[in-house]
């Protein structure tokens, strides 16, 4: 077996340099139960095999029609509701905190290529379907409160997992580097599955083989890893839980992306997506609200452009700061 200290093509956190807990029980916990409010991803081959569920969040061009539209999973109970806006907005915060942890704490291998691969494609954030209009100064509503978000969102593809467990593989995805955090593991009590209790079990283990690593996950794991060498996730036991937020992108999502931007969709692509807009009363007024932002802003660049110039500079890079600056790698 290789030594993990050999390798540099993987970064895990040491255990003092986890997330602070109490930023984690905020917002992702918060976060935790998605598959509440939306459809799993339907997966064959780990269906067959009980082995838990991913749901998406964010655009997506699924592999059936390659269009670049927000993701449609809401059960029908949910749309169009109070409690819609609400998850969204909640699903918004808990994926800008992850990439900003991940732009602030991942090495430059990892942050410069996620830099990169956006400014290249002009890639829209998860930005609760405001369709690439704002890419921060988002505010969401949490216990009462408006807080607003001034650093940038997540990446505009993101998937919550639950006793989510999948053989060796490999991803082709565009970024080098995917990355995750297991935001809850523990054990399900035997009277009552829905309460987690604290405790520990076998499995759930993300590993690469190529290298022969293991990865041992717990609550506040968060790691990155590339995704084109051989990776999987051991399976689960029945009373083992654990759930957990990652975000990528995949080939398909960007390439729909770029027509998008260039104008280049078929007009049948247009058609289906705006129709998704309009019949979805959340999405579209969030899209009105932000595009009358975004034109407003222009107008005042336009008044004083210098000022507006040298704001946008002081922007460049800026991520939310976080409690650890300096760490060394395993």
């Amino acid at each position: 077996m290789q030594s993990v200290r050999n390798i540099k093509t993987i970064y895990i956190l040491p255990r003092e340099d986890y997330v602070e807990k109490a930023l984690l029980k905020t917002w992702l916990y918060e976060s935790e139960n998605p598959f509440h409010y939306r459809r799993p991803v339907a997966r064959q081959e780990t269906e067959s095999l009980n082995q838990g569920h991913l749901t998406a969040a964010g655009y997506l061009a699924t592999r059936q029609c390659g269009i670049f539209t927000h993701v449609l999973n809401l059960k029908n109970k949910f749309r169009g509701s109070n409690l819609q806006y609400e998850h969204e907005t909640k699903v918004v915060a808990a994926n800008a905190l992850l990439f900003n942890y991940a732009m602030g704490l991942f090495p430059v291998e990892v942050t410069s290529n996620i830099n990169q691969v956006i400014e290249n494609y002009q890639l829209p954030r998860l930005d609760g379907y405001n369709y690439g209009a704002v890419e921060k100064d988002f505010t969401v509503s949490y216990m009462g409160k408006n807080i607003q978000l001034s650093f940038p969102l997540g990446l505009c593809q993101a998937y919550a997992s639950l006793n989510y467990a999948k053989y060796n593989h490999v991803d082709y995805n565009i970024l080098d580097f995917a990355f995750a955090c297991i935001i809850k593991r523990g054990i399900k009590n035997n009277n009552n599955q829905s309460i987690i209790e604290e405790g520990n079990f076998e499995g759930g283990n993300f590993f690469l083989s190529k290298w022969g690593i293991k990865i041992e996950m717990a609550t506040n794991t968060f790691w990155c890893w590339p995704e084109r060498d051989e990776h999987g996730t051991t399976a689960l036991p029945s009373y083992g839980y654990q759930a957990g937020w990652s975000q990528n992108l995949s080939q398909k999502t960007v390439t729909a992306i770029t027509k998008w931007r260039e104008g280049t969709e078929n007009p049948a692509h247009v058609e289906y997506r705006q129709n998704q807009i309009d019949n979805d009363f959340y999405a579209a007024t969030a899209l009105k609200i932000s595009i009358k932002k975004d034109e407003d802003k222009n107008e005042d660049k336009d008044e004083d452009e210098d000022e507006e110039e040298e704001l946008e500079k002081e922007e460049i890079g800026e991520f939310m700061q976080l409690r650890f600056n300096q760490r060394k790698w395993i």
